[in-house]
């Protein structure tokens, strides 16, 4: 019988280092749910760190923050940036394609629920 439901938290499934110093915890994605339309996480950012920016062309992608205070920015097409503080509650959107980072400039873990329409992550 396939799978049409599942509970997980960050408890429940493994811990990967992101390579710009964060962690993240991966709840949903293709090889573990077999649904190839959504994958989901909660990344941890670390007081003084954050990702360049970067694009995902195949997949929208959507922030919750849940716990610190952190930057966001949204890089335009001109080269403009829209910066926004963010805190608990906030949620961000980005489109395919959307030029954006995400830092922590607080002395406290920046904690955020990811969702993406599609990423492919390698199992563990």
């Amino acid at each position: 019988m396939e799978k049409w439901a599942q509970v997980v938290s960050e408890n429940t499934v493994p811990m990967r280092h992101t390579p710009w110093g964060g962690e993240v915890h991966w709840l949903t994605f293709p090889a573990v749910t077999g649904s190839p339309w959504l994958t989901s996480g909660i990344l941890k950012i670390f007081p003084g760190q954050g990702h360049e920016p970067h694009v995902h062309e195949d997949s929208e992608e959507i922030l919750l923050i849940m716990e610190g205070t952190g930057v966001h920015r949204y890089i335009l097409e001109d080269g403009t940036e829209q910066v926004f503080q963010v805190k608990p509650g906030d949620v961000l959107w980005m489109n395919r394609g959307q030029l954006h980072s995400t830092g922590n400039a607080s002395q406290e873990v920046l904690k955020v629920f990811v969702v993406y329409t599609h990423r492919e992550i390698e199992p563990v």
